[in-house]
């Protein structure tokens, strides 16, 4: 009994684990953008770097700076599976996409739903009348349309795709973005509800052909036309309805055809998603012509979609294989995300000011009364040791700048000058600096002027308590280790 009891146990809990796992296997999640150090940094002159747009995220980036001979990667995480990219240099702004459902399908579903049935008024005529026809009306159209009626959710779904994803595709309910999260089962969806569709058109046309309904599409309309017993409101309504059924009946032509070739641009369509291929590379041209180069280049996408659904809900279906049908197949872009990228020479010498902290003191001499119960013994030679900071402004050379955490950092040789206000002289400063973004740290050896004892006098020396002579000073240089701390200001160029 215990070791049934084990068992159970055990089954329930490889249940309750591996259910959710499942699941999770029929839909794939969103990739996240990489963060290394080839990533292009926004506030830095860069090297060789990469760009990474998240297509179910497109954020367009701020302008990336980059040296002459650097080549900028783009990459496109998260592809849409029903869109091929392309990278294009333009100088264009992005545009709101049209609504391309609107053109494409009005076609293929404009007549479902608009057709209105005329009740019978009064007593029922021994002829024919406007009741009776409406009738005919509803079951032929119902006959004409049903292979299309099949294919609607089909065509709903086709609907989805041929717009850009929904913003927020990789947080939003998987049932509602699944085109996106899972275009596997989204394929398996849509094929199988075309291929019933195609069947119901091929089976509908063997029993009743196109030409078949159309004999009886053009009795019906004789039929409204020699109509005496319907009012002139039925007579509008039935009129109507014919115009209906004549358009229907032009659809219904080749529409085994048109859902067969919607078929197959659907099974084309890839499964992982491809993004840009191969990886393109923005690089100055001409190369290193000393010029602060601004490109703009522009990610655009076209739905591989979009131009069999134009074919196929055309009035007139073509079947011209060559070179004018082919010019259906010409992709519609639409700009996605904007690139700028300006090469530049990187600034040889910036600026800074801040503080510069000398580690040593400075000596200053004077004479202090000695006293001894409170009467004055003597006087000493006495020595006042100030710390101070100094205000400063620094040149900096640059020696080498790279990224760093995805920010502009750099070394540089410095020279700086001050006011030293404890001993109200200039002061100098030199040494290496480096800076991360707009901070510089710096390691100076600190010239000023400092003060000695001169003429012979020491600290500690006693005088007499009465009229003791003042100490004799001199000045002199000084070298002290000191460190900075300043805010890069750049001279040329524009990273931060």
């Amino acid at each position: 009994m215990q070791r049934m009891c084990v068992r159970a146990f055990v089954l329930v809990n490889c249940w309750v684990w591996a259910l959710p796992f499942a699941a999770a296997q029929g839909t794939k999640s969103c990739d996240a953008v990489p963060v290394d150090k080839t990533v292009c940094s926004y506030t830095g002159l860069n090297g060789n770097c990469t760009i990474t747009i998240d297509r179910m995220n497109p954020i367009t980036p701020p302008t990336v700076y980059a040296k002459p001979d650097a080549k900028i990667k783009v990459v496109v995480i998260n592809p849409s599976p029903y869109e091929k990219l392309y990278l294009d240099w333009k100088s264009t702004t992005a545009a709101v996409p049209p609504d391309s459902f609107a053109t494409v399908f009005s076609a293929l579903t404009g007549t479902l739903g608009k057709f209105t049935a005329v009740e019978t008024h009064g007593q029922v005529a021994l002829l024919r009348g406007a009741a009776e026809i409406s009738q005919d009306q509803q079951k032929l159209l119902k006959e004409i349309q049903g292979p299309l009626i099949t294919a609607k959710p089909a065509l709903e779904l086709i609907k989805k795709v041929l717009e850009p994803p929904p913003l927020g595709v990789c947080s939003t309910d998987p049932d509602t973005v699944k085109a996106w999260l899972d275009p596997d089962g989204w394929k398996n969806d849509v094929k199988s509800t075309l291929q019933k569709a195609i069947g119901e058109a091929a089976q509908s046309e063997a029993v009743h052909s196109s030409a078949d309904l159309q004999l009886v599409v053009t009795a019906l309309g004789k039929e409204i036309q020699t109509l005496v017993s319907a009012s002139a409101s039925d007579l509008v309504v039935l009129n109507l309805n014919q115009l209906t059924i004549v358009d229907a009946m032009s659809q219904r032509k080749d529409l085994g055809a048109r859902l067969a070739a919607l078929l197959s641009a659907v099974d084309l369509i890839p499964s992982p998603a491809a993004g840009l291929k191969p990886v393109p590379e923005i690089v100055e041209f001409p190369s290193k012509d000393k010029t602060y180069q601004s490109q703009v280049w522009v990610l655009n996408y076209a739905n591989k979609l979009a131009p069999v659904v134009k074919k196929v809900s055309a009035q007139s279906s073509s079947s011209d294989a060559g070179s004018l049908g082919s010019l259906a197949d010409t992709p519609t872009k639409q700009a996605l995300v904007t690139l700028t990228v300006q090469f530049q020479s990187p600034p040889r010498v910036e600026v800074s000011t801040g503080l510069m902290v000398p580690l040593t003191p400075y000596h200053s001499y004077s004479t202090a009364a000695v006293a001894t119960n409170g009467t004055i013994t003597g006087n000493v030679v006495q020595e006042t040791r100030t710390y101070t900071v100094v205000p400063m402004v620094s040149v900096n050379v640059l020696v080498k700048d790279f990224i760093a955490k995805q920010q502009r950092a750099a070394w540089f040789g410095s020279v700086a000058v001050g006011y030293n206000p404890a001993t109200s002289s200039v002061e100098f400063g030199v040494g290496p600096s480096f800076s991360w973004r707009s901070i510089v740290f710096s390691g100076f050896v600190d010239i000023g002027r400092d003060t000695q004892l001169a003429g012979g006098f020491t600290v500690g020396q006693m005088f007499p308590a009465g009229n003791p002579p003042k100490p004799l000073t001199t000045t002199v240089w000084s070298v002290k280790p000191a460190a900075v701390l300043s805010i890069r200001i750049p001279l040329g160029g524009a990273s931060k």
